[in-house]
């Protein structure tokens, strides 16, 4: 399946028939039959997108999914057709109120400690020059995982602090290590990050998050009703929850690799110029066409971006009864 990445100014989407045509000042650049476009992103301004592309679009069920200038899903235009599912948002609200957003809340963090041993492994199995600074601080996390299989709730509430505390001691050690291994990293920094590394790593993520969100909406899944993080108006907490155990193996891995190969380029300005965004947008979607197996699959492996939708697939048979457990996201190093 092809996905349609409109990031040039002055680029044009129209329709031909079954097909869409990207036109650049009258002549055509590319054409793509509608049968094999999975979604449509427009990455930035400046893009004209006609009124039949589109039709052509929701009336095939294909995502258009719209970025801001950092790179985050500030719009998603979908077949209204993928809404209405009432009884697995019903009982995804009733879960925060007992064991069911424990648990989910749980899988997300284990999740993304595995995540993180995942991708350290991966380097120290890359590099002998890293192997054994890997080691200690993969040492470090392991005992979070047991930690969290500890803790037991009946309301999310009850537990929250507590999650959070494991997930934020594991989370220092990792970006510890990071920090040991790529050269100039500062250090972890989330919003207003003016660095080359982690200016990069937030646009990954947000690729990643508009990612999740299309398959949270697919599951019949609420994004704005989460379990880890807190309800604020407007904040998609799902998508925030479920980011977590995919954002490592997915954004960090490659990034990371590109770090390491390449000399940190200077920027003249906070802002990540076209040609680095492009090469994110690159690496990430290639990671997410990987073949996986994850832990609940016993039959043939499928890419990372169609664990996605499956995990999110899961979670809400979990929620409804259908399933009696749900499992972490992982893979093996």
């Amino acid at each position: 399946m092809v996905r349609i990445v409109l990031g040039e100014p002055g680029l044009t989407l129209g329709r031909s028939g079954d097909r869409f045509v990207i036109r650049r000042g009258g002549n055509v650049v590319a054409c793509y039959p509608a049968s094999e476009v999975e979604e449509i992103v427009i990455a930035r301004a400046g893009i004209l997108v006609t009124g039949a592309a589109l039709r052509l679009a929701v009336e095939r069920g294909i995502d258009i999914v719209i970025l801001s200038r950092r790179g985050l899903p500030i719009g998603l235009l979908h077949h209204v057709g993928l809404s209405g599912f009432a009884l697995i948002r019903r009982e995804q609200l009733r879960a925060y109120d007992d064991e069911r957003g424990v648990e989910l809340a749980k899988t997300f963090i284990k999740g993304k400690l595995h995540g993180m041993i995942y991708v350290l492994s991966r380097i120290g199995k890359a590099s002998k020059q890293y192997n054994e600074v890997v080691k200690i601080y993969i040492d470090k996390i392991k005992p979070y995982i047991i930690e969290l299989n500890e803790v037991k709730g009946s309301h999310i509430d009850s537990v929250r602090s507590r999650l959070l505390f494991i997930e934020a001691e594991a989370t220092k050690h990792y970006w510890n290590c990071i920090k040991e291994i790529i050269p100039g990293f500062p250090g972890r920094v989330h919003r207003g990050a003016r660095d080359y590394h982690n200016m990069c790593l937030n646009y990954g993520y947000s690729i990643l998050y508009g990612e999740v969100l299309r398959a949270i909406l697919r599951a019949g899944l609420d994004p704005l009703a989460g379990y880890i993080h807190v309800d604020r108006w407007g904040r998609p907490s799902l998508v925030f929850d479920v980011v977590e155990e995919f954002r490592h193996p997915i954004v960090d891995l490659p990034l990371f690799k590109m770090f390491i190969k390449e000399p940190e380029v200077e920027l003249k300005e906070a802002v990540l110029p076209w040609s680095i965004r492009k090469k994110i947008i690159e690496l990430v979607n290639k990671r997410l066409e990987t073949q996986v197996k994850p832990p609940w699959r016993k039959t043939k492996p499928i890419t990372l971006r169609e664990s996605i939708l499956e995990y999110c697939r899961l979670m809400a048979k979990y929620i409804t009864g259908m399933e009696k457990e749900i499992k972490p996201f992982t893979l093996k190093p």
